[in-house]
């Protein structure tokens, strides 16, 4: 399958709701393709995706996977995030449609996307002009 096609799931799978049957079956044709994210701008060159699907569940919630997998990826390479790669990855997570948003507010950054930067200010190592930087935005997402 071509990677746009591979692409266009993923966003899908992030974007609308699915009944968990249905996700299933698509995540798993999207594993049968051995699809690795390789547009991830990340540290090492080459695919540090941790996984197929979009989402990474810890305790329960969900994150999203891309930036979990940075911020490890930054940590491990620089030792911290960095302001570049603070907003890097804040473009990334303020790219979709604005929509309502369950916190009460239409915006281009989901709930999901919020509370993984929440997760990843406290469990990654930030520069302190990258963490005053993210948790300003989130603040005007109102979170």
């Amino acid at each position: 399958m071509a990677d746009v096609r591979l692409a266009t799931l993923e966003y899908a799978l992030a974007t609308y709701a699915w009944n968990d049957g249905v996700r299933a079956f698509v995540e798993g044709k999207m594993r049968e393709e051995r699809w690795s994210d390789t547009s991830s701008a990340n540290v090492s060159g080459g695919s540090d995706r941790s996984g197929v699907s979009y989402y990474k569940v810890i305790d329960g919630a969900r994150y999203d996977r891309r930036v979990l997998d940075d911020c490890e990826a930054f940590e491990r390479v620089n030792g911290s995030v960095d302001l570049g790669e603070a907003r890097r990855m804040y473009e990334d997570v303020s790219d979709g449609p604005s929509k309502p948003q369950g916190r009460g507010r239409t915006s281009s950054v989901t709930d999901v996307e919020l509370a993984t930067l929440e997760y990843a200010l406290a469990t990654y190592a930030w520069t302190d002009d990258a963490r005053a930087f993210v948790e300003d935005k989130m603040r005007e997402e109102g979170w």
